[in-house]
């Protein structure tokens, strides 16, 4: 199950914005693998990046024109 969410905010006249993204919120996907034998033992995981968060705060300047 992949589940994503996002907010944003804007403020200031629509210049400036804010926005919180937060990617793959129950994932809990972790490998493990391991192999047995009579001589030895070979266990292996991994572990991908999920569960994260973003926060980007955006300005917007405005073009202004000389006289």
């Amino acid at each position: 199950l992949m589940s994503n969410a996002s907010i944003n905010y804007s403020f200031c006249k629509n210049k400036c914005r804010l926005a919180l993204w937060v990617d793959d919120i129950f994932n809990k996907d972790i490998y493990y693998d391991s192999e047995y034998s009579a001589y030895q033992r070979v266990e292996n995981s991994a572990n991908y990046l999920h569960h994260y968060m973003n926060l980007t705060f955006t300005y917007r300047f405005d073009a202004k024109s000389k006289k």
